[in-house]
């Protein structure tokens, strides 16, 4: 809502009813109060226009297009992940700070900073232009390898039960620059969808963690494996239990033990690479669900990527990024004792 603006005030009789506006939480109530002691009033110095701004919603969303003028500096920041973007007349530069915290919840997009605001010595990138894009874009990706998770305690599933378990990963940020879309009118606006013309002029620049996971081997030996995150998880079994952290994406993995015998859940190979990226209206990123199907009693289980687009909370979600690896990839039959028992070797 827009700045209220109240007419200057002077002295009524008493009688007359006097109107008081009150500002909440950006809802404008209007109430009728009679005035007490007309005699007083009388006496005072009629008020001046005050202006009165409401609240803005907070925008959940820290992704989208900013245009950023030149000699502009604005902010981002996606859970632990702060980025400043300045831009030059011919010139793009980006400090970025990470505070490590993988439970942080702030979330912002393209808010207007002083240049004496922007902190110094921290890491920073500066790309070259012969005339520097007006149109910052910053937009979630999921990470380049699978992740290891593991719960904080082992799960057991009973023969005949299916179970989900929702993970969660953190994403990466992708930085680029293009022209202002067309249909976007002034800065500060939900970002539009962008035109397929407009998106193949975008500069890609580079790709940041918004939390760094720590590498690890998973795989039956040194020789027979592959290199991926680690990662620990709490093991939620309730879609309400999961906590709102705007840099990382949740994933649904259901599991279907088919066999008589129930199945310990120590670790978890979640194939990240191979699924899409969604965001709900809420601001909560999501990915492809993930169903592993053991049958009958024995060490071996089909891994499918379900085609459908995760059912959330607030509604259709949106796609938002595509998967890194082939489609090819989203369905694969590996051994249950590399997707759950297999051998981890942390790295440094």
């Amino acid at each position: 809502m827009g700045a209220i603006i109240l007419a200057p005030l002077t002295a009524q009789p008493a009688r007359e009813w006097l109107r008081r506006v009150r500002v909440c939480c950006g809802t404008m109530e209007l109430e009728r109060t009679r005035a007490h002691d007309a005699d007083a009033l009388s006496q005072e110095a009629p008020l001046e226009s005050v202006v009165v701004a409401a609240p803005r919603p907070r925008d959940p969303h820290w992704w989208g297009e900013t245009v950023v003028d030149v000699d502009t500096v604005v902010r981002a920041v996606a859970g632990p992940l702060t980025i400043w973007a300045r831009r030059r007349a011919k010139e793009w530069a980006f400090i970025t700070a990470n505070s490590g915290d993988g439970a942080a919840g702030e979330a912002e997009r393209g808010t207007l900073v002083e240049a004496d605001d922007v902190p110094e010595g921290e890491a920073t990138l500066r790309f070259g232009f012969a005339e520097a894009p007006a149109a910052l874009l910053l937009r979630p990706v999921l990470v380049d390898r699978p992740v290891v998770v593991r719960p904080d305690g082992p799960l057991a599933i009973p023969g005949g039960e299916r179970v989900t378990i929702f993970v969660s990963t953190p994403v990466w940020v992708t930085i680029s620059v293009g022209r202002a879309s067309r249909s976007r009118k002034r800065r500060g606006r939900k970002p539009s969808v962008r035109t397929d013309e407009e998106a193949v002029e975008d500069v890609w620049l580079a790709e940041l963690p918004t939390h760094r996971l720590s590498d690890t081997w998973f795989g039956p030996s040194t020789r027979v494996g592959e290199l991926c995150y680690a990662s620990r998880t709490a093991g939620r079994l309730s879609l309400d239990e999961i906590p709102i952290r705007p840099h990382r994406a949740v994933t649904p993995v259901t599991i279907d033990n088919r066999a008589v015998t129930p199945l310990i859940v120590q670790r978890l190979l979640v194939p990240i690479p191979t699924l899409a990226l969604y965001a709900d209206a809420g601001g909560t990123l999501w990915t492809q669900g993930v169903t592993l199907t053991r049958d009958g009693d024995v060490d071996a289980a089909i891994a499918r990527v379900d085609g459908a687009p995760p059912t959330v909370r607030d509604g259709p979600p949106e796609r938002i990024a595509e998967p890194r690896e082939p489609e090819h990839a989203a369905s694969v039959v590996r051994a249950f004792s590399r997707l759950f028992r297999g051998n981890e070797r942390n790295g440094s």
